[in-house]
């Protein structure tokens, strides 16, 4: 009833009334008209997802692009490639950020197509449908960063034992219970 109500009122607003008008548009008997309650609950969470991915905006393009400007920057960048932590063809850098930017920009044009189905209603029909495709986007997204993550964090290890392949620059103090740790 709450989404009834709230749907009402952002369209008496929109045609130029206050909210509460009721007689104008009323949440019962035009826009909860012949719609089940999970339809209207399915819509409202549809629109919240929505909203919540336009919140989101480009920080994805915007990654990817700081991703593809490393690439180019660290173009020459000899490195050890790596599958599984077993020592691979060497490579550059610059292809690592180069596929961390390609991947980036792949998960956002998923991302962009699951929030285009989320605008599709199912009001006046069933009560079917779910978010699946959004939380296997969002699940990708989040497991292709944290990749991305772990990868940075294992070649800039050491700086006795480890990799010591990169060089991230510290973000802050690490441990009080380890004296020069720092995070990257």
């Amino acid at each position: 009833m709450n989404a009834n109500e709230v749907i009402a009122d952002r369209a008496l607003e929109i045609l130029g009334h206050p909210r509460g008008r009721y007689e104008v548009i009323h949440p019962l008997d035009h826009v909860h008209l012949d719609h089940s309650t999970n339809d209207v609950y399915s819509t409202a969470v549809r629109l919240a997802l929505v909203t919540s991915l336009r919140r989101l905006g480009d920080s994805p393009g915007a990654l990817a692009t700081a991703f593809a400007g490393k690439a180019e920057e660290f173009g020459d960048v000899l490195k050890m490639g790596r599958t599984q932590l077993q020592e691979a063809v060497p490579m550059t850098l610059g292809q690592e950020f180069t596929t961390y930017a390609v991947m980036i920009e792949e998960d956002r044009q998923r991302l962009t197509e699951a929030a285009a189905l989320l605008l599709e209603s199912n009001l006046g029909r069933t009560a079917i449908g779910t978010f699946v495709q959004l939380s296997g986007v969002l699940t990708r997204v989040a497991v292709r960063l944290a990749k991305a993550c772990d990868d940075l964090r294992l070649t800039s290890s050491g700086p006795t034992a480890g990799l010591g392949e990169i060089n991230l620059p510290p973000v802050q103090a690490g441990s009080s219970i380890m004296p020069g740790k720092v995070n990257r």
